[in-house]
């Protein structure tokens, strides 16, 4: 599947989240194309120009930081097509910071009753086969993941950003996952999440602390949280934000 068609289908599973009736046919009709040319995009079986992006995007009312993301896919998957070097594990490092659901099928094979099989996969995370596919080869190539006979072997090693990946990118990684909880966020009972918050007054020069204590505590919860028989993914988001202008 190319890096474009997963994206887009990403964004309909987002939408199909939070309203499960929803279609690949209303999807077609935000777009205001044809729903069997959504379909060929799904299946690979037509490519995605950059024409039909921009205004995939203007539709989709992706942000500039999303459109540019998309873009940027849609450019990878004509080079390819043309033939052209890309270089495939540099973009593949990309797309394990910007969305999600990589890393959240990568900490899957930790679980207890772990089954590689991509169709227990999607029901596992809820998503379509087809992106946990292309993204399990997403995983193999950088080294994550690794099948030897009925066992999967998994890198132990954390993801880490590097310093070389654009900091608008990081920012859309994060939107991805703050917007992940808000389309789950009414199917999941309350016994089984915490959301909260707390507004505050603050001295601003206490800020590079608070930051360092935010980062302490979220690496001792998780160490907390893997103790024990794993048996779901959960994703730790703790947000010091502010709501005043300077």
């Amino acid at each position: 599947m190319s890096r474009a068609s997963d994206y887009l289908l990403s964004q309909y599973q987002q939408r199909k989240n939070r309203n499960p009736r929803y279609s690949i046919r209303a999807f077609a009709r935000t777009l205001e194309i044809n729903p069997g040319r959504v379909s060929q995009y799904f299946d690979n079986e037509r490519p995605i120009t950059k024409a039909a992006g921009a205004n995939i995007s203007a539709k989709l009312d992706l942000d500039e930081t999303q459109r540019t993301y998309f873009l940027h896919l849609i450019e990878l998957d004509t080079k390819e097509r043309r033939g052209e070097y890309v270089r495939r594990i540099k973009e593949d490092e990309l797309s394990m910071i910007v969305e999600w659901y990589h890393d959240a099928i990568l900490t899957l094979v930790n679980t207890a009753d772990f089954k590689f099989d991509f169709d227990w996969m999607a029901q596992r995370m809820g998503l379509p086969v087809t992106l946990i596919q292309s993204s399990w080869e997403r995983l193999e190539r950088l080294g994550y993941v690794k099948v030897e006979g009925n066992k999967v072997i998994t890198d132990a090693s954390p993801l880490l950003t590097t310093s070389d990946i654009p900091s608008h990118y990081l920012r859309l990684s994060h939107k991805d996952s703050l917007k992940n909880i808000i389309d789950n966020i009414d199917q999941v009972s309350v016994e089984k999440r915490d959301v909260s918050s707390i507004t505050l007054a603050v001295d601003p020069k206490k800020l590079p602390k608070a930051k360092e204590m935010i980062r302490t505590f979220r690496r001792r919860l998780a160490n907390y949280l893997s103790q024990g028989k794993k048996s779901s993914v959960y994703t730790i988001n703790v947000q010091l934000f502010p709501l005043s202008k300077d």
